[in-house]
């Protein structure tokens, strides 16, 4: 972005109150140039300003000021770097709109059983699309959901990281669709809401596909970035920082791990318009899951002896993210009517990897669910 000649006078003014010279109206443009100055301007302050005659305490109170100032202008920065480089981003879709929020969605396929997919996290719903959700069209009617605070759905202003919450809304927002009651098929995280669904209101589900989906109490805790990120304080600051500064780095390493052992699709993060999941709002919500998520499952593992629809796990024994032993295995041993099919070497992205299996295992519910209509 070339460096404009002049800056607004609001601009200026801020400058002289914080203290900093003229070249740091050169940095602002820069996001990564105004924060090396920022950090050098806050080393030096001291002898910048010397004022030995006054106190500590006044001293430490205009040292925080400024602080705060210079945290605004950074901020002010980010917010509208961050505003031009997501302002192409658009919707694919249709929304529907469920207690005052707006939910993003697709529907594929005009005739055959009914099928809700779920995404993962950090996802939307063209995962789907540039996965198996063609092929499931040409048989099913599939309807397809940015889960709440993903994509371009909103998010519930309380508990929004709830599995019961996000899997209301998007009841609510099925049953408004003529999707009443359907297969729901999740994958990783959309997998956990999934069950969520099915244990909330099983009148409304026919059958269950859980795709790499977290159902156990692991011992590992969350990442340190995503604790940070979910942070209140901290998250409205690193969520834009980050993304700012590495995020295509953080874009291009996160799809890697995802599909290893097995390479992505030719350009997978551009057809699911991955820079999404980059957006400070985005950021903090995706954060914000997978940091309580385990909480959330603790309450349903005791409950999930009560699910009596057919389910089908699709699960690779290359999954790092969630493992296989961890968590399907167990759950197949804890749902009665449920069946394991264990993919061998398969990462954590079975509906891209293996879509025959996935196909099948649909069939195999389709036929289970007409025997019983």
């Amino acid at each position: 972005m070339p460096q404009p000649h002049c800056q607004p006078e609001s601009f200026r003014l801020t400058v002289r109150l914080i203290g900093l010279n003229s070249t740091a109206l050169k940095c602002y443009w820069s996001k990564r140039g105004f924060v090396v100055y920022f950090m050098t301007y806050m080393a030096d302050y001291k002898s910048i300003n010397p004022k030995p005659s006054q106190t500590g305490w006044v001293r430490l109170r205009k040292y925080l000021v400024r602080f705060a100032i210079v945290l605004l202008v950074v901020g002010t920065a980010l917010e509208s770097y961050t505003m031009f480089k997501f302002r192409n981003l658009t919707p694919s879709g249709s929304f529907v709109e469920v207690d005052g929020l707006k939910l993003h969605y697709r529907i594929l396929g005009e005739t055959g059983p009914k099928v809700i997919a779920i995404h993962g996290a950090s996802g939307n719903l063209l995962d789907w699309i540039a996965g198996p959700a063609p092929a499931m069209a040409e048989r099913y009617q599939v309807l397809l959901f940015d889960r709440p605070g993903l994509g371009f759905s909103d998010r519930a202003g309380k508990n929004g990281s709830d599995l019961s919450v996000q899997a209301t809304l998007m009841r609510s927002a099925a049953a408004k669709l003529g999707f009443e009651k359907a297969i729901i098929v999740g994958h990783s995280f959309g997998g956990s809401v999934a069950l969520a669904w099915a244990l909330d209101a099983p009148e409304t589900v026919d059958a269950l596909v859980l795709l790499s989906a977290p159902s156990q109490v692991w011992p590992a805790g969350p990442s340190l970035l995503n604790r940070l990120a979910s942070n209140p304080v901290t998250g409205p600051v690193l969520s834009r920082v980050v993304p700012a500064v590495a995020g295509q780095r953080l874009i291009s390493a996160a799809v890697e791990s995802i599909f290893e052992p097995q390479a992505a699709p030719k350009d997978y993060a551009n057809n699911i318009n991955a820079q999404l999941t980059l957006r400070p709002a985005t950021v903090q919500a995706n954060a914000t899951d997978v940091v309580k998520l385990k909480s959330y499952i603790r309450k349903m593992v005791s409950r999930y002896n009560t699910l009596k629809m057919p389910v089908e796990l699709l699960h690779g024994t290359a999954d790092t993210i969630v493992p296989i032993d961890v968590h399907s295995i167990p759950l197949s041993k804890q749902i009665t009517n449920s069946n394991l099919t264990i993919l061998d070497g398969t990462g954590h992205m079975p509906h891209h990897v293996n879509q025959t299996e996935l196909m099948s295992a649909l069939l195999r519910l389709s036929e289970k669910t007409e025997d019983l209509t």
